[in-house]
């Protein structure tokens, strides 16, 4: 769907430049576009300085653009996606245009079409690029905006189209409409330079009032046939076929007939009548002959005007027809690319969708593969049943971040002891899963079968099989994968409690107070290329009635949440497990997990939590 908006915004763009290329005149109407852009500016503030650039949101669409005459809407029109409008209001009148769009400020431009010259009313008017601002800051007083900013009129001094800004304005006022102002004169200077003005009508009679690239054609009401020259003139007066000849070519001018070669086939026999009128000049005998010779000249000159139109005629439809081919091959240039562009995406659609098809089902057996592995890893973990069992005071809260989890629990019992372990592997998923496995499996080699009954004697252990497994202890060993833990040996016999941790700590809450068991600074593997023997401590806590315990790993502090997107971290752990002990163990499982969920709200979890707690 993407694409093909983008295709129709292209095809779109394209057609609006060869449209706008194309636009010439309507008689009797004045023809207006431009751009409507928004921003917000705050006068009161004085953000803004006069002379500082204004600060563009950018183009706005569905303005609502209302013409009004005599404060009736006589047509109403919205600006495209683009923010580009474009209407044609009829000569002779006055209107007011007013825009608006929910959430800005209304503004209104007055156009004055009165006292316009016959000519440019036949002829039509164009104003191109009108550049429009409204404000998204809304004042609490309307007076600043409900009257126009300022006018756009015919000058007539300057034979042009010009502004000026209201003058009724208060100094707020001026500061809250200089944007508006500011943009249309810059319109005005833009239409000032480009190709639409209009000359006067009679080019023989008045002088230009630009350069010549801005002569428009020349009107057919000034070409006025010669009268009738008498017949001895004609005799003695070679002009006269010049003149008539040149008649014959400017009726040929107006139906687009006229050619360079006429030109200068004319060029030439104006040289030649000027010749010869210096030598009827030097035999003149009568006042007739002067008479003859000085209308003669006038005649000449009067041609030799005319041809100078004539040549910027044909300067003008060069110009037009080299536009017009310009625009011919910029619409051929166009549909070739955008023809080239519709290949591309279907090729690329029908490509991304193979594409799509292959990871979709590559994506599916992967993920088949994955939760099949959670099967696996769940079968491992101890029971609900044996959990309720061995240990009925506790809540155990698990919460991987993805299917399969890097944290595990681990739970024995051996000797009239109760052993149970908070296991962190290295990494997430997969890679976590398989560490996992191979922790729960050496665990109970460890415990199980070897019988072994000593908490820090168990770590050193698991130490030295995870270097062995994964071949850590060898000459230039890569693998740095390792485990965070802690073990807790509980012995009711003694009525005491064991415990050895490696970097994870142990919890003791009794009477509202949290003692940390600190845990040895070395991790369970990872330990590259080394040989040395790694001691653990063992740590003997008396059990006591009205007394918890936890173990946990890193993942439950680390979750990102709460107001300021931070970590939970230890001490609101701390004061969560304070504010819980009055609760029985299921009821504490239940605060702990919509404690962190209230924090972590629609964020993403970014790794495995666990969490035990046991009462005595």
């Amino acid at each position: 769907m993407q694409n093909k908006n983008l295709v129709l915004a292209v095809f779109l763009l394209l057609t609006g430049l060869a449209m706008s290329y194309a636009q010439s005149p309507s008689s009797g109407f004045l023809s207006m576009d431009g751009l409507v852009y928004g921003y917000d500016y705050n006068p009161s503030k004085k953000i803004l300085k006069k002379d500082k650039q204004i600060k563009i949101e950018g183009v706005l669409d569905f303005v609502t653009v209302k013409i009004l005459e005599k404060g009736k809407v006589i047509e109403t029109t919205t600006t495209s996606t683009n923010g580009l409008f474009s209407f044609k209001i009829k000569i002779g009148a006055n209107y007011i245009i007013e825009l608006s769009k929910s959430g800005y400020s209304p503004i209104s431009l007055a156009i004055d079409l009165n006292n316009i010259p016959t000519e440019m009313v036949n002829q039509g008017l164009i104003f191109k690029g009108a550049e429009l601002i409204l404000n998204r800051f809304q004042p609490k007083s309307t007076d600043q905006i409900s009257q126009p900013y300022g006018r756009l009129f015919y000058n007539n001094h300057k034979g042009e189209i010009d502004f000026e800004a209201a003058k009724f304005v208060s100094k707020n006022q001026k500061e809250y409409i200089s944007n508006p102002v500011s943009l249309m004169l810059r319109s005005v200077e833009k239409n000032e330079n480009s190709n639409l003005l209009i000359t006067t009508p009679n080019p023989t009679l008045k002088a230009l009032t630009k350069t010549e690239k801005n002569v428009a054609p020349i009107k057919t009401e000034a070409i006025i046939e010669p009268a009738p020259i008498n017949t001895e003139i004609k005799k003695t007066n070679p002009i006269y076929d010049t003149v008539s000849n040149f008649y014959h070519v400017l009726k040929a001018k107006q139906s687009g007939k006229i050619t360079e070669q006429d030109i200068q086939s004319l060029q030439g026999r104006i040289s030649e009548a000027k010749k010869q009128l210096e030598k009827d000049r030097l035999n003149a005998n009568t006042p007739e002959d002067s008479l003859l010779i000085s209308q003669t000249e006038i005649l000449l000159n009067s041609l030799e005007t005319e041809l100078e139109s004539a040549k910027k005629q044909i300067a003008y439809q060069e110009e037009k027809i080299s536009s017009q081919k310009k625009m011919l091959y910029l619409s051929i240039a166009c549909v070739i690319l955008l023809l080239g562009f519709l290949v591309f995406i279907f090729k690329y659609n029908k490509e991304k969708k193979k594409t799509y098809l292959i990871l979709k089902d590559k994506n599916k057996k992967i993920t088949d593969s994955i939760n099949y592995a959670q099967r696996i890893q769940e079968s491992v973990l101890p029971s609900e049943v044996e959990i309720r069992t061995l240990l009925p005071k506790s809540f155990i809260f698990f919460q991987p971040r993805d299917i399969v989890s890097g944290d595990f629990y681990w739970l024995s019992n051996l000797k009239n002891k109760t052993i149970i372990a908070c296991v962190d592997c290295t990494g997430h998923g997969v890679p976590g899963a398989f560490m996992s496995l191979i922790g729960n499996t050496l665990l109970n080699e460890i415990v199980n079968e070897k019988e072994t009954t000593d908490a820090a004697s168990v770590l050193k252990q698991l130490n030295n099989q995870v270097l062995k497994v994964l071949h850590q202890n060898t000459e230039n060993a890569q693998n740095k994968d390792g485990m965070e833990m802690g073990l807790c040996f509980i012995n009711y016999s003694t009525n005491e409690l064991e415990y050895a941790g490696a970097m994870n700590p142990m919890y003791v809450v009794k009477d509202n107070t949290i003692t940390v068991i600190k845990p040895d600074i070395k991790g369970i593997g990872g330990d590259l290329n080394s040989n040395k023997e790694t001691e653990f401590t063992n740590h003997v806590i008396p059990i006591q009635n009205g007394m918890s315990v936890y173990m946990f790993t890193d993942g439950y502090m680390d979750q990102f949440g709460g107001p300021e997107n931070k970590k939970f971290n230890i001490s609101n752990f701390k004061k969560m497990l304070l504010d819980i002990q009055s609760l029985p163990m299921n009821e504490q499982k239940k605060v702990v997990a919509e404690t962190i969920k209230k924090w972590q709200g629609d964020r993403r979890q970014i790794d495995d939590m666990l969490v035990i707690g046991i009462a005595f």
